[in-house]
């Protein structure tokens, strides 16, 4: 079995920190629907350097800049205006964490605080294959646990950042291509990082 590495450090509160429920707009709740979503969205979302290095928060970012920049520009699959590489998502995850370049598993390769690679995308953006970068205008936090206020933001927004603590048993499902699920007696491997983009047939957030 392929062990994965992982990278999201562990949640912190930030006093600062604007909630998604202080601007949802309770009394007009939007109407999601059972399936939606852009898991097809790519024939292949890719690692970008996740698989070596503990970098999933910005791997992660990749994928949402991309996902966003494909649907403003129509959602064709096959036809992305934009790139993120692997190097490039290295390269913004030495540079979030303020150390310099090493390798894999080395001393620089120690995972990343969401809230620091955040304010980063909205300060300096992630930068793609041609040299452009991507920000963020802002940032809202969810509430833990609320998954009706999960499903209506990504469908409002296309995607959510999520992290979470990651069970040996979601690496043994990850590398037998099965969908992520409870498994009582799980040991926690550390913190991760992932966009949740929609909700297919099946019914499990995607």
């Amino acid at each position: 079995m392929t062990d994965y590495k992982l990278g999201k450090k562990e949640a912190r509160y930030v006093p600062t920190d604007k909630f998604y429920t202080e601007y949802r707009v309770s009394t007009a709740p939007v109407t999601v629907p059972s399936i939606f979503g852009h898991g097809n969205s790519f024939r292949d979302w890719g690692m970008n350097g996740n698989d070596t290095y503990g970098d999933c928060v910005l791997a992660e970012g990749a994928h949402t800049t991309e996902l966003i920049a494909n649907l403003a520009t129509g959602g064709v699959t096959g036809a992305e205006p934009v790139a993120v590489t692997t190097e490039n998502s290295i390269a913004d995850y030495f540079a979030v964490n303020q150390v310099p370049p090493g390798p894999a598993g080395g001393t620089s390769d120690q995972g990343t605080d969401m809230h620091t690679a955040l304010d980063y995308r909205v300060a300096t953006g992630l930068i793609d294959s041609t040299g452009k970068r991507h920000k963020l205008a802002a940032y809202v936090t969810l509430d833990v646990g609320n998954l009706a206020h999960l499903r209506e933001a990504v469908y409002i927004f296309d995607a959510v950042t999520i992290g979470f603590q990651f069970p040996d048993s979601a690496m043994t499902q990850f590398n037998n291509g099965q969908v992520w699920s409870v498994v009582p007696g799980a040991q926690i491997q550390g913190g991760h990082c992932i966009p949740i983009v929609g909700v297919p047939a099946v019914g499990n957030l995607a």
